[in-house]
């Protein structure tokens, strides 16, 4: 598990310049990151030595009462009806709108994928300004009500911190540097994805914020973070929209709330052109194959692997990996190893890779096309008859020339596209 993730949805430098501003409640949200870290280091500990158990998913609602203690009062549990505090009810209900979601869409069960119960406490501390999944449940403070407030009224908010617990369980990205930026790009993608398909709205319909509902009269800015536009959100808000900007330094756990805002806009121009049908999909697919320290060219690589795949089998549309693949490629993440954008040029012609593992050109067809760019290459002495069969597979990163006489053809062809597929390997 990763030990070092404290996953917030305010960045510390948004509390950090509300502090200079004067902000005597972001004063005490920063001071108190330390001690929840080292709670968050126990709480991992003692949960990778459980046994995994079954579970049915059953929602806890508890209410710190404005205090430092979790789980103080259990105020409404599975099954139970609304009760008079609505933030308590709209954990309640939008974390249950996301457990339905998840196992309507995707088959997946909870945040573990075995029926993990989803733990809230709500009113955490005094005029509180933040929201954080700590291991094992999500918390969330009320804000000052002048800069932040109610952090539990934010469908975005609430799904925010819910992916974190998703995160953990599956590729369990850890909170630093690309890996942290990635952990908070999932987290931040599933919130607008709950966002809009509990508003019924379209992509283009969206606002793609993320944290515009705790925004208070007070607050510089309309929202914590912009997926259409990153930078933009406020007046702290530092994050790029494309790897020429990409922040070095060490702030932010080495910029994970900063840097996420390069994937985050790759999501936005995927989604705007393909739909949450397509991307959705996609994005937790090729979360569930990272790993700890994956960073920002892996999860290219393996996007574009899942993307493949679903088109293979006829999951989503076939103009989904070229459009996927332009989205990275306008914030400056080129997939330089898995790019299905491969030519065959035989003898005269050229034949497109992608065509035919798209489905488009038959085994067959492949076979005539083949047969029909035939050349005589009497310079190989190997060849019967001097009859031989001449490729050229070009990528970005590699030029490799085959040469096979007919007799072996087929078995090359094969080689050929096998190595297409499995080009992560090039």
């Amino acid at each position: 598990m990763c030990k070092k993730c404290f996953c917030s949805i305010v960045p510390p430098n948004v509390l950090s310049g509300l502090s200079k501003d004067g902000s005597e409640a972001s004063k005490l949200a920063l001071a108190d990151l330390a001690s929840l870290k080292l709670k968050r280091e126990a709480t991992l500990a003692g949960i990778t030595k459980q046994a995994i158990v079954k579970g049915n998913t059953n929602r806890y609602v508890y209410d710190c009462q404005n205090s430092w203690q979790l789980r103080k009062e259990l105020v409404r549990k599975e099954g139970e009806g609304p009760v008079a505090d609505q933030q308590v009810n709209k954990v309640y209900e939008i974390s249950g709108f996301m457990k339905d979601y998840l196992m309507n869409t995707f088959g997946y069960d909870s945040l573990d994928n075995n029926g993990m119960d989803l733990i809230f406490s709500v009113h955490y501390q005094d005029n509180y300004p933040n929201a954080f999944w700590d291991g094992d449940e999500m918390v969330f403070g009320d804000g000052d009500g002048k800069e932040l407030i109610g952090f539990a009224n934010s469908i975005d908010v609430i799904a925010h911190e819910l992916m974190h617990g998703i995160t953990q369980f599956t590729a369990n990205l850890q909170y630093y540097g690309q890996p942290g930026a990635l952990n908070e790009h999932f987290s931040d993608v599933f919130g607008t994805v709950i966002k809009q398909r509990l508003l019924k709205q379209t992509p283009s319909e969206a606002d793609w914020l993320i944290g515009n509902d705790i925004i208070g009269p007070a607050f510089p800015g309309e929202a914590l973070r912009s997926m259409k536009a990153p930078g933009s959100a406020n007046i702290y808000d530092n994050q790029p929209d494309h790897m020429d900007n990409y922040y070095n330094g060490p702030k932010d756990n080495q910029g994970v709330h900063i840097n996420s805002g390069i994937p985050n806009k790759a999501f936005y121009l995927a989604t705007i052109q393909l739909g949450l049908d397509v991307t959705e999909k996609v994005w937790f697919q090729t979360l569930k194959k990272l790993w700890a320290i994956a960073n920002f060219n892996d999860m290219v690589e393996k996007i574009l692997e899942v993307t493949s795949d679903m088109i293979k089998n006829n999951e989503i549309p076939k103009n989904s990996l070229a459009i996927i693949e332009d989205a990275f490629s306008q914030v400056g993440l080129k997939a330089d190893k898995l790019s299905l954008n491969y030519q065959i040029e035989i003898s005269g012609g050229i034949l497109p890779v992608n065509k035919v593992l798209e489905g488009e050109i038959s085994d067959h067809e492949l076979i005539r096309y083949v047969e029909r760019n035939k050349m005589t290459d009497l310079t190989n002495p190997l060849l019967r008859d001097g009859q031989a069969y001449k490729f050229n597979l070009k990528t970005n990163k590699l030029k490799k020339e085959f040469t096979v006489d007919e007799s072996s053809l087929d078995d090359h062809l094969k080689k050929i596209i096998d190595i297409a597929q499995k080009s992560n390997a090039l």
